[in-house]
Protein backbone atom coordinates (compact mmCIF):
# COMPACT_ATOMS: atom_id res chain seq x y z
CA UNK A 1 0.00 0.00 0.00
CA UNK A 2 2.78 2.07 1.09
CA UNK A 3 4.54 1.64 -2.42
CA UNK A 4 1.39 2.40 -4.23
CA UNK A 5 1.03 6.08 -2.42
CA UNK A 6 3.76 6.68 -2.80
CA UNK A 7 4.25 5.86 -7.11
CA UNK A 8 1.08 7.76 -6.68
CA UNK A 9 2.78 10.76 -5.35
CA UNK A 10 5.60 10.92 -7.33
CA UNK A 11 3.86 10.97 -10.38
CA UNK A 12 1.73 13.99 -8.53
CA UNK A 13 4.92 15.87 -7.37
CA UNK A 14 6.29 15.73 -11.41
CA UNK A 15 3.54 17.07 -12.64
CA UNK A 16 2.73 14.16 -14.86
CA UNK A 17 -0.60 12.74 -15.14
CA UNK A 18 -1.70 8.68 -15.25
CA UNK A 19 -3.96 7.69 -18.37
CA UNK A 20 -5.99 4.64 -17.63
CA UNK A 21 -7.70 2.12 -19.54
CA UNK A 22 -10.87 0.18 -18.26
CA UNK A 23 -10.56 -3.82 -18.91
CA UNK A 24 -7.54 -3.09 -21.29
CA UNK A 25 -6.20 -6.81 -21.46
CA UNK A 26 -9.11 -7.96 -21.37
CA UNK A 27 -10.75 -7.66 -24.99
CA UNK A 28 -9.99 -5.43 -27.83
CA UNK A 29 -11.58 -3.62 -30.73
CA UNK A 30 -11.06 -6.14 -33.86
CA UNK A 31 -12.60 -8.67 -31.20
CA UNK A 32 -9.61 -10.51 -29.22
CA UNK A 33 -10.47 -11.82 -25.83
CA UNK A 34 -7.89 -12.71 -22.93
CA UNK A 35 -7.46 -16.09 -22.48
CA UNK A 36 -8.05 -17.16 -26.24
CA UNK A 37 -4.88 -15.26 -27.85
CA UNK A 38 -3.43 -13.92 -24.40
CA UNK A 39 -0.06 -13.15 -25.94
CA UNK A 40 0.72 -10.90 -23.13
CA UNK A 41 0.67 -7.34 -25.51
CA UNK A 42 -2.99 -7.76 -26.22
CA UNK A 43 -4.08 -3.80 -25.01
CA UNK A 44 -5.48 -1.46 -27.59
CA UNK A 45 -3.27 1.03 -26.48
CA UNK A 46 -0.34 -1.46 -26.15
CA UNK A 47 -0.98 -2.00 -29.88
CA UNK A 48 -1.89 1.82 -30.85
CA UNK A 49 1.19 3.37 -28.12
CA UNK A 50 3.84 0.63 -27.73
CA UNK A 51 3.06 0.97 -24.15
CA UNK A 52 0.08 -0.15 -21.82
CA UNK A 53 -1.68 2.41 -19.66
CA UNK A 54 -0.69 3.34 -16.72
CA UNK A 55 -3.73 2.63 -14.57
CA UNK A 56 -6.05 -0.70 -15.11
CA UNK A 57 -9.41 -0.80 -14.14
CA UNK A 58 -11.84 -3.53 -13.72
CA UNK A 59 -15.35 -3.62 -12.27
CA UNK A 60 -16.76 -6.47 -9.96
CA UNK A 61 -20.54 -6.63 -10.48
CA UNK A 62 -21.74 -10.07 -10.35
CA UNK A 63 -19.34 -11.08 -7.94
CA UNK A 64 -21.96 -10.50 -5.31
CA UNK A 65 -24.00 -13.54 -6.31
CA UNK A 66 -20.68 -15.51 -6.85
CA UNK A 67 -20.94 -15.92 -10.49
CA UNK A 68 -18.07 -16.38 -13.03
CA UNK A 69 -18.99 -13.90 -15.13
CA UNK A 70 -18.72 -10.22 -14.62
CA UNK A 71 -21.66 -7.67 -15.93
CA UNK A 72 -19.21 -6.71 -18.84
CA UNK A 73 -18.90 -10.33 -19.33
CA UNK A 74 -15.18 -10.95 -18.29
CA UNK A 75 -14.39 -14.14 -16.78
CA UNK A 76 -13.27 -13.35 -13.05
CA UNK A 77 -10.48 -15.60 -12.94
CA UNK A 78 -9.07 -13.24 -16.52
CA UNK A 79 -9.97 -10.14 -14.08
CA UNK A 80 -7.70 -11.85 -11.28
CA UNK A 81 -4.81 -12.32 -13.96
CA UNK A 82 -5.22 -9.34 -15.70
CA UNK A 83 -4.73 -7.50 -12.24
CA UNK A 84 -1.61 -9.68 -11.30
CA UNK A 85 -0.04 -8.80 -14.80
CA UNK A 86 -0.84 -5.08 -14.82
CA UNK A 87 0.59 -4.85 -11.15
CA UNK A 88 3.97 -7.13 -12.24
CA UNK A 89 4.71 -4.15 -14.80
CA UNK A 90 4.63 -1.29 -12.36
CA UNK A 91 1.01 -0.14 -13.26
CA UNK A 92 -1.83 0.97 -10.80
CA UNK A 93 -4.72 -1.71 -10.70
CA UNK A 94 -8.11 -0.28 -9.70
CA UNK A 95 -11.48 -1.57 -9.09
CA UNK A 96 -15.04 -0.16 -9.24
CA UNK A 97 -18.24 -1.91 -8.53
CA UNK A 98 -21.57 -2.28 -9.43
CA UNK A 99 -24.07 -4.35 -7.50
CA UNK A 100 -27.11 -5.28 -8.31
CA UNK A 101 -30.02 -3.89 -5.81
CA UNK A 102 -30.60 -5.81 -2.87
CA UNK A 103 -33.72 -4.34 -2.03
CA UNK A 104 -35.43 -4.68 -5.57
CA UNK A 105 -33.60 -7.47 -7.24
CA UNK A 106 -33.14 -4.86 -10.20
CA UNK A 107 -29.37 -3.69 -11.59
CA UNK A 108 -27.10 -1.12 -9.84
CA UNK A 109 -29.26 1.46 -11.85
CA UNK A 110 -32.82 0.00 -10.50
CA UNK A 111 -33.50 2.39 -8.18
CA UNK A 112 -36.86 1.91 -8.10
CA UNK A 113 -37.15 0.21 -4.39
CA UNK A 114 -35.06 3.54 -3.05
CA UNK A 115 -37.57 6.13 -4.35
CA UNK A 116 -40.22 5.13 -1.94
CA UNK A 117 -40.47 5.63 2.12
CA UNK A 118 -37.83 2.68 2.15
CA UNK A 119 -34.14 3.11 1.38
CA UNK A 120 -32.02 0.43 -0.07
CA UNK A 121 -28.82 1.98 1.51
CA UNK A 122 -30.31 2.10 5.10
CA UNK A 123 -32.04 -1.83 4.81
CA UNK A 124 -28.06 -2.74 3.93
CA UNK A 125 -26.94 -1.17 7.43
CA UNK A 126 -26.98 -2.93 10.80
CA UNK A 127 -30.17 -3.51 12.14
CA UNK A 128 -31.97 -3.29 8.26
CA UNK A 129 -33.70 -6.05 6.39
CA UNK A 130 -30.43 -6.75 3.61
CA UNK A 131 -27.42 -6.26 6.27
CA UNK A 132 -26.39 -9.95 5.89
CA UNK A 133 -27.20 -10.31 2.53
CA UNK A 134 -24.77 -7.06 2.11
CA UNK A 135 -22.44 -9.02 4.28
CA UNK A 136 -22.26 -12.04 2.10
CA UNK A 137 -22.03 -10.26 -1.16
CA UNK A 138 -19.01 -8.19 1.12
CA UNK A 139 -17.21 -11.90 1.54
CA UNK A 140 -17.13 -12.45 -2.06
CA UNK A 141 -15.51 -8.93 -2.79
CA UNK A 142 -12.76 -9.75 -0.10
CA UNK A 143 -12.45 -12.79 -1.11
CA UNK A 144 -11.46 -12.01 -4.29
CA UNK A 145 -8.96 -9.39 -3.47
CA UNK A 146 -7.53 -11.80 -0.76
CA UNK A 147 -6.89 -13.75 -4.81
CA UNK A 148 -4.39 -11.07 -5.87
CA UNK A 149 -1.29 -12.26 -5.07
CA UNK A 150 2.01 -11.61 -6.78
CA UNK A 151 4.74 -14.20 -7.28
CA UNK A 152 5.76 -14.09 -3.85
CA UNK A 153 2.58 -14.65 -2.41
CA UNK A 154 1.98 -10.99 -1.53
CA UNK A 155 -1.61 -9.25 -2.19
CA UNK A 156 -1.34 -6.54 -4.80
CA UNK A 157 -1.84 -3.04 -3.95
CA UNK A 158 -4.87 -2.10 -5.46
CA UNK A 159 -7.59 1.37 -5.52
CA UNK A 160 -11.14 0.03 -4.31
CA UNK A 161 -13.92 2.21 -5.47
CA UNK A 162 -17.08 1.20 -3.80
CA UNK A 163 -20.49 3.68 -3.86
CA UNK A 164 -19.01 6.09 -6.29
CA UNK A 165 -20.56 8.73 -7.84
CA UNK A 166 -23.23 9.57 -4.85
CA UNK A 167 -23.91 12.76 -5.47
CA UNK A 168 -26.03 11.26 -8.55
CA UNK A 169 -28.97 9.74 -9.06
CA UNK A 170 -28.78 7.14 -11.11
CA UNK A 171 -27.64 4.34 -9.06
CA UNK A 172 -29.19 2.71 -6.01
CA UNK A 173 -26.50 4.26 -3.25
CA UNK A 174 -27.16 7.88 -4.52
CA UNK A 175 -27.49 10.68 -2.96
CA UNK A 176 -31.01 11.19 -3.80
CA UNK A 177 -32.11 7.97 -1.97
CA UNK A 178 -30.49 8.44 1.16
CA UNK A 179 -29.42 10.55 3.90
CA UNK A 180 -25.56 11.95 3.97
CA UNK A 181 -25.54 10.30 7.44
CA UNK A 182 -26.49 6.88 5.89
CA UNK A 183 -24.48 7.22 3.03
CA UNK A 184 -21.32 7.40 5.45
CA UNK A 185 -22.63 4.55 7.38
CA UNK A 186 -22.41 2.72 4.72
CA UNK A 187 -19.32 3.76 3.78
CA UNK A 188 -17.74 3.42 6.92
CA UNK A 189 -19.62 -0.17 7.03
CA UNK A 190 -17.70 -1.42 3.93
CA UNK A 191 -14.11 0.01 4.65
CA UNK A 192 -14.46 -1.79 8.35
CA UNK A 193 -15.41 -5.19 7.05
CA UNK A 194 -12.69 -5.30 4.32
CA UNK A 195 -10.08 -3.49 6.61
CA UNK A 196 -10.61 -4.39 10.20
CA UNK A 197 -12.62 -7.43 9.48
CA UNK A 198 -10.31 -8.98 6.95
CA UNK A 199 -7.06 -7.34 7.51
CA UNK A 200 -7.04 -5.66 3.76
Amino acid sequence: RNELLGKMRKIVNEGKTMYGHHDTYLYGHDGWKMGIKDSGFDSDIYQVCGKFPAVFSSDLGMLEFGESNSLDNNPFELIRRAAIRHNSLGGIVTFSWHPANPLSGGNSWDCSASKGAQSTVKECLPGGSRHSEMRKWLKNIADFFESLKDADGNIIAFIFRPWHENTGDWFWWGASYCSDEEYIAFWKMTYEYMVQERGL
